[in-house]
């Protein structure tokens, strides 16, 4: 090019541009960039994820609830679905009535809420143990929201006039976990219990990425809000965990 007297500068320019985006692709659509060392360097196991390694769980840290009935639904041969509707709704009940949610006291309700929250947000195995606030509806500073998944799961709020409608509650508490959950995938990646559990690929994993870049609030135009695969994942995986613990609550003998 430079013989030719051609303006090589700009044409390699371009063409290194071109070949960069070509390679960039090209990184998104291998399943891992493993492949790209040789052979000899070390071992390496391109098509075989380790083994899912849960983190133990301290069951002296509950306090509200009885420990003994989280670790019968934390051990139980149900699906991760039906385990944290069940959790939800028992570290919040702690197995009474309904009618007995609304006779809480705001600090009674905090306890359990964060509770409930801590382990449901374990069975997903999120990377942060989140703190929990509950907040009363004259601090709240968003219209329509009701709860809060923050700094990518480090804090979940829920808004306290909210939470006095139970179904709700429990929705709400699967739907803000499941947010930490996705905000754990896109910061680490994608692992094969993902898949066998819940039912997430990687791709999947992508467009959360994708949608988190370009979110819209829930006080912007609310159906922008909805559609997004984020949100709509949420309310998916909320409303399976009500339904699959619904299904299996009662098999479960609880003290």
């Amino acid at each position: 090019l430079h013989g030719e007297k051609r303006p090589w500068r700009d044409e390699i320019m371009d063409l290194s541009e071109q070949h960069e985006r070509e390679a960039a692709f090209y990184l998104t659509q291998i399943p891992t960039q493993e492949q790209l060392l040789d052979s000899s360097w070390r071992t390496l196991s391109l098509t075989q994820k380790k083994a899912r390694v849960r983190r133990e769980f301290d069951y002296d840290s509950v306090r509200a609830a009885n420990p003994v009935n989280v670790k019968k639904i934390l051990n139980a041969e149900i699906s991760l679905f039906a385990k944290c509707g069940m959790i939800a709704k028992y570290c919040t009940l702690h197995g009474d009535d309904i009618s007995v949610w609304t006779q809480l006291s705001s600090e009674e309700m905090g306890v359990r809420l964060t509770e409930a929250t801590r382990l449901v947000s374990y069975l997903l195995q999120t990377e942060n143990v989140p703190e929990v606030q509950v907040i009363p509806v004259e601090e709240w500073d968003m219209k329509r929201a009701g709860g809060l998944c923050c700094g990518g799961g480090k804090l979940i709020k829920y808004r306290e006039d909210c939470c006095r409608n139970y179904s709700w509650m429990i929705d709400c508490i699967c739907h803000e976990c499941y947010h930490s959950f996705q905000h754990t995938l896109e910061h680490n990646g994608h692992d094969a219990w993902h898949w066998n559990e819940l039912g997430v690929t990687a791709a999947r994993v992508k467009q959360w990425t994708y949608n988190s870049a370009h979110y819209r609030s829930i006080d912007d135009v609310i159906i922008t809000y909805e559609v997004q695969v984020i949100e709509a994942d949420a309310r998916a995986f909320a409303d399976d965990c009500i339904t699959e613990s619904s299904k299996v609550y009662a098999a479960i003998e609880l003290e």
